[in-house]
């Protein structure tokens, strides 16, 4: 974000001052059509800036296009006032793929959707159960649900009920130019954390009122006994994965579980006995994922952009199963999508940090 202070009406100069090899695009948006589209940026951008307004810039990497692991740029913004402002840009490959060698040695196989997967499913059509029928029919308006997907190195996804993202400290060593400094030994990172029980080992992710805290990131739309549920099937663009979701009788949060209700409670008639009466119910959920969007290019598309066809079946709720269909999440470009980031969360896109590892026991 860019502001104008000078109270006249200027421009703001954004200037590659490197090789400008990084591949960067960024957002524009047609004021008259709100058509939006991704340029590359060129050396040299000019941007109008209104007396006291905000001018916003967009950027974005393509990692696809990297031809190195890390690649950086420097880009130099300045304002017809004399102003100049040098931000450092760079990125690095989101995991390396299988066979890599980094520093000289041979990484095992891994997935480069590792990490954690936040989105919204969008239900926009359900079927008629009271007449049995199967095919889902468009409802009258759609209602979102959020995912939560941790994929783990080895490629195997899982859906979450909530996670908190906390920080692992790195350490240090004696320094072998200088023993009396220390040098980092092993980088801190970001974790993530299913166990409660687990987050006095580490430091919070956040600062809220000068305290270190954990993020917290959760979904009401689903829940089961276990920590997490294992997807059938590979994420990824082109791929389909599936889970069954069971809501046991006793499961404190099943909706038709009554704790002060004599026909709900899981107990004889003398409220002594165990009797089950509260219903149970399966889901099962099938999410595909399409190679890439019907309408063109996205910057992160299949690198931290995914998303696809949503479908799910529902028992033990009513006499007949329940079908319903969507997709999932819903942003600014079709299809629908999950979405990802190296770093920080924003509201407005859905984004939240990867973490490399899974902690849970």
């Amino acid at each position: 974000m860019l502001r104008n202070r000078s109270g006249a009406a200027g421009s703001f100069q954004v200037q590659r001052i490197s090789d400008g090899a990084m591949p960067l695009q960024f957002r524009n948006e047609d004021p008259e059509t709100q058509e939006v589209g991704w340029p590359d940026l060129q050396n040299t951008l000019v941007l109008d800036a209104p007396a006291d307004k905000d001018v916003f810039l967009t950027l974005a990497v393509q990692r696809r296009a990297f031809a190195a692991d890390r690649m950086e740029d420097i880009l130099a913004i300045t304002d017809e006032n004399g102003q100049r402002v040098l931000l450092a840009v760079g990125g690095d490959t989101k995991q390396p793929q299988a066979g890599a060698r980094i520093g000289g040695k041979q990484v095992a196989t891994v997935t480069s959707f590792a990490g954690l997967w936040v989105g919204d499913v969008l239900i926009d059509a359900v079927s008629q159960a009271q007449t049995g029928g199967t095919l889902p029919t468009p409802t009258n308006r759609p209602f979102k649900q959020r995912f939560l997907i941790h994929v783990n190195a080895s490629g195997e996804a899982r859906l979450l009920k909530d996670v908190i993202q906390m920080w692992q400290d790195g350490t240090y060593q004696p320094s072998a130019i200088d023993p009396s400094l220390n040098e980092v030994d092993e980088p801190g990172r970001y974790v993530l954390i299913t166990d409660k029980n687990l987050i006095g080992l580490y430091s919070g992710a956040t600062n809220v009122d000068g305290a270190s805290v954990g993020i917290r990131y959760s979904t009401v739309a689903y829940d089961f006994s276990a920590a997490t549920l294992v997807f059938a099937g590979n994420f990824g663009p082109g791929n389909e994965i599936s889970t069954s979701v069971v809501v046991a009788p006793e499961l404190p949060t099943n909706p038709f579980l009554h704790r002060y209700h004599p026909d709900h409670d899981n107990l004889d008639a003398n409220f002594l006995n165990p009797r089950r009466r509260a219903c149970g119910s399966c889901a099962m959920s099938v999410l595909a994922l399409p190679a890439r969007p019907s309408g063109g290019a996205v910057p992160g598309w299949g690198d931290s952009l995914v998303g696809g066809t949503f479908s799910e079946s529902i028992t033990g709720r009513t006499k007949n199963p329940i079908f319903t269909s969507g997709c999932s999440g819903c942003g600014a470009f079709p299809p629908c999508r999950y979405s990802t980031s190296s770093r920080g969360i924003s509201a407005c896109s859905r984004i939240v940090s990867t973490a490399s590892s899974l902690r849970s026991r």
